[in-house]
């Protein structure tokens, strides 16, 4: 309830600075981890016409990395000073685990093997790139066919589609005035 009463709050305060501008998201579902997108909110992206950002496998790999591995390993730490890897690798290997059905056996086994191999070396190094090749097998074959599946189910209204450069362009040309 905190959290949906604070995401209200943020999109009061960006439309008193920002009237008539759009507000770009994320196209979630309803739930996002452990917590709910106020309904009105998810009612407004599910009538929303669709932007869609194309980045390359590296970078979106890397920014998957990036938010899950490198920025809540340091707050685990501070969380759980004397069991900060053990819940740190309860929390990757058990989100893992809510998908393991519908990211089939074989895919789950190898992202399992490569998530394991990850959290031995952020343990010992604080490196994070062992993750990568598990996190490029969930993009390939859990998150990709997922979003190309809500799209052709859903069929929103496609206003834009292309890579940063000209998305930002497109944004800041003034979409939604």
């Amino acid at each position: 309830i905190d959290w949906e009463n604070s995401v209200s709050i943020e999109f009061v305060k960006h439309r008193a600075r920002q009237t008539g501008g759009a507000v770009f998201v994320e196209d979630e579902g309803r739930r996002i981890g452990r917590v709910n997108m106020p309904e009105i909110l998810y009612t407004a992206l599910l009538k929303a016409p669709r932007a869609i950002l194309q980045l390359e496998m590296n970078e979106r790999v890397s920014l998957i990395r990036g938010d899950y591995i490198t920025r809540n390993w340091p707050v685990y730490q501070q969380s759980f000073p004397e069991t900060a890897e053990k819940e740190f690798s309860q929390f990757v290997l058990d989100n893992l685990a809510r998908i393991q059905r519908r990211l089939g056996g074989d895919h789950f086994r190898q992202v399992h093997h490569f998530f394991k191999l990850g959290l031995q070396q952020l343990f010992a190094g604080n490196l994070t790139e062992e993750f990568d090749n598990g996190i490029r097998i969930l993009l390939e074959h859990y998150y990709d066919p997922m979003y190309r599946y809500q799209i052709k189910t859903k069929q929103p209204e496609i206003v834009f589609e292309g890579e940063e450069t000209e998305f930002l362009e497109w944004a800041e040309a003034g979409y939604g005035k």
